[in-house]
């Protein structure tokens, strides 16, 4: 069976986790899946090294990769589909919109869906500060002209299976889609191995904080900085890949200005070194709000973190513990306070009922689910 896995851009991040982990679940049927592009980073070893993966696959680079909004970028890559799939079986789209592509049977692999964001009366759910879409503008706002296509998209095919990484992303599908939420497979992206010694301790220093994101402005790096300010106690150890150079030299520069010493930042660091700064905290800071899924919260309680998260998205589900979550900038302050004067037991506790709630976020879990989805498309052996 031949398989083509379909993401426009190939990035670092939570989609291309989840790819690798589909493409190791193919490669168990005897498999081998192309993954179809218009850019990728990296080429095939870079892949595997990244995620450190033996997995088999191959890489194709469609057509070119036009300069245009992100939007359309998605949309165009769905059109060239109809030609570059049609020697494929099987389709598993990561593209977060089916719309317009191939009538090839397709696995649609929703991280949030891309209606959902185009539809907003906001210009970023994560973001509400920067403003409400404007009607006025549509010559400079590719999601505001995206709007009249997306309006159209009313419907998956029947040849489609739609899985999502949470129940939130669930219930935003089935509210944008008008669809029965129970149509729709959750599979939480697989962080936990536990052959590979998943699970952890608390054991990281109490005075250290760890934060974990692209450098990027919905990653919010410049109100961790702020909130490090007001926790003189603590020291924040802010890493991340480089998403916008400009964004991380601002952050560099509040911190000159600021003069604010006990911060600082760690971009683009290999796994080995993350993995050295999560040991050495005993907290994780999660600041994006209305997070779809949220991997960083479950790889801090792997390696021994306790995660405070906003209390919005799939971040509900990945840390269930009503006192790890805030609602705002102040009561973050308040918790992250409250926490530095715990007793051991207290943190012990809670760190406990967090490995305790890593089950369902196993690759086992994750391929059972798999399993559901390619036994409706009728590909199940």
């Amino acid at each position: 069976m031949r398989v083509a896995i379909v993401q426009n851009r190939i990035v670092v991040g939570g989609i291309v986790h989840v790819m690798m982990n589909m493409i190791e679940y193919l490669n168990h049927r005897g498999i081998k899946p192309d993954i179809v592009t218009l850019k990728s980073e990296y080429d095939e070893e870079g892949l595997k090294q990244l995620f450190n993966k033996e997995v088999d696959f191959g890489l194709k680079k469609i057509f070119i990769n036009t300069k245009m909004p992100y939007e359309w970028n998605l949309l165009w890559f769905n059109i060239l589909l109809r030609r570059y799939a049609r020697n494929y079986d099987l389709i598993i789209s990561h593209n977060n919109v089916s719309f317009l592509g191939p009538d090839v049977p397709t696995l649609s692999y929703i991280h949030f869906p891309r209606k959902a964001r185009v539809m907003s009366k906001w210009r970023s759910i994560h973001d509400k500060s920067a403003g409400k879409m404007h009607p006025f503008i549509a010559s400079r706002d590719p999601f505001y002209l995206a709007r009249g296509l997306y309006s159209l998209n009313r419907k998956f095919r029947s040849n489609e299976v739609v899985m999502a990484n949470s129940e939130f992303t669930r219930n935003e599908i089935a509210r944008c889609y008008e669809i029965d939420s129970k149509e729709i497979i959750v599979a939480y992206p697989p962080i936990v191995n536990r052959d590979k010694g998943g699970g952890g301790i608390l054991s990281g220093k109490r005075k250290n904080i760890m934060t974990l994101g692209r450098f990027v402005a919905s990653k919010r790096q410049i109100e961790q900085i702020q909130m490090a300010k007001k926790l003189p106690q603590y020291h924040f150890f802010i890493c991340g890949f480089v998403d916008d150079q400009s964004y991380l030299e601002k952050c560099r520069q509040i911190l000159r200005d600021e003069q604010i010493e006990n911060v600082s930042l760690h971009p683009n660091l290999e796994s080995t070194e993350l993995k050295k700064i999560f040991q050495s905290c005993a907290f994780f800071l999660h600041s994006v709000r209305n997070e779809p899924f949220g991997i960083t919260a479950i790889q801090a309680v792997q390696n021994g973190c306790i995660p405070i998260v906003h209390n919005s998205g799939g971040q509900k589900e990945t840390v269930p513990i009503a006192e790890l979550r805030y609602e705002n900038i102040e009561e973050a302050i308040e918790k992250l306070s409250a926490l530095s004067e715990m007793n051991d037991a207290t943190l012990q506790s809670f760190h406990k009922e967090l490995k305790d709630n890593l089950d369902k976020f196993t690759e086992e879990a994750f391929y059972r689910q798999m399993e559901r989805a390619m036994k409706k498309l009728s590909f199940n052996d």
